[in-house]
């Protein structure tokens, strides 16, 4: 049977979190049964030909001793760059800057599944697993691998689309306008954005220079549209689409699935004096589409931790996200350590 359980919560938190993770053993065991019972319900109800997306979490990542551990880390040491290092650096809670959640996947493992016949669609360093499309013969012959410590169904994000209609903003009332402190002049240059960042004293953090000059911010987000004069000064260093695995985050088929994301990107980074102004303007931005807008918006997690790791392996600072799960976990799963995308955020 088919669980319907909601689990929502909205995620803004600094990237680099491999850097934070606790000690791992090489190895862990399989869980038993291996095949998650959620898992078995959604199975029965499966066609002969229809595909199911898993995850497919490994026991370890094919070494087993300290030196070859150590000579995998000093080569991801070597490979960093000085924005890497320095990063870790300034947010790691302990001296290692690299260690067992930064170790890809092994890859034996990965071709061991493909001769099954599954399809590998993303692969996790964090959560030392893989997500496949398998039909319900092959999770039997997936679970008989020694390397694989547990399957479990990928779950999925959905809520109902956000209408999003022009308005026409009335002049701000008396009771509103900036203090004394705020010369009218200062807050005409913020336009409408004036009162939203009032509130938080942004303003006058931006009379100090702190416009986010230096912090890279990555959005997850339904898609952005970047053509826009409000864009023209942004600070865009790259963007990768999850949803459609094409290398421009935005869906292509409807303008109107945009408007989430860029009304995010804006708020954040959006820079037009008079009308708008973000919050950190002066900062550095990696867009990723992870969410498909349809008659309810989805999210698939797997998607979600890819543009993650995507994120920290493009040196984001910070990552800015909201998600809501539907299917799959049960109440009790809602204890930080169970549901997939707060394993990685947690790392």
């Amino acid at each position: 049977m088919k669980k319907t359980i909601v689990l929502i919560f909205a995620v803004c938190f600094f990237a680099g979190i491999t850097a934070y993770a606790a000690d791992r053993p090489f190895s862990v065991p399989a869980k038993s049964p291996k095949i998650n019972p959620l898992l078995l319900d959604r199975v029965q109800e499966l066609s002969i030909e229809e595909k199911i997306k898993v995850w497919v979490f490994f026991t370890d990542k094919g070494m087993f001793d300290s030196t070859t551990f150590n000579n995998v880390i000093d080569n991801l040491r070597q490979q960093a760059s000085p924005r890497t290092i320095a990063r870790r650096r300034n947010r790691a809670k302990k001296d290692e800057l690299f260690d067992f959640y930064d170790i890809p996947v092994n890859q034996d493992y990965l071709n061991q599944l493909r001769n099954i016949g599954v399809k590998i669609v993303r692969q996790s360093r964090w959560l030392n697993a893989v997500s496949v499309l398998t039909d319900k013969f092959s999770i039997q012959s997936i679970a008989g691998l020694p390397f694989v410590a547990e399957i479990r169904p990928v779950a999925v994000a959905r809520r109902k689309p956000e209408k999003i209609e022009p308005v026409n903003i009335p002049e701000m009332p008396d009771t509103f306008k900036p203090d004394a402190a705020i010369p009218d002049s200062v807050a005409d240059w913020y336009g409408n954005s004036f009162t939203q960042l009032d509130l938080t004293n942004i303003p006058l953090l931006h009379q100090f220079g702190y416009t986010g000059e230096g912090v890279r911010i990555a959005l997850l987000d339904a898609g952005f549209e970047l053509n826009l004069p409000i864009f023209d000064s942004l600070n865009f260093i790259d963007q990768y689409d999850f949803v459609d695995d094409d290398p421009i985050a935005k869906d292509e088929n409807s303008a109107d699935e945009n408007n989430h994301g860029t009304l995010v990107l804006s708020t954040i980074g959006g820079f037009a004096p008079d009308n708008l102004i973000g919050a950190a303007y002066d900062a550095e931005y990696l867009l990723a589409r992870t969410e498909f807008i349809g008659s309810e918006t989805e999210v698939e997690e797997d998607n979600w931790v890819a543009a993650a790791e995507w994120a920290d392996s493009m040196e984001a600072d910070i990552i800015s996200t909201s998600l809501g799960y539907y299917d799959w976990y049960e109440y009790s799963d809602l204890d930080g350590n169970t549901a997939v995308v707060t394993i990685a955020a947690d790392l």
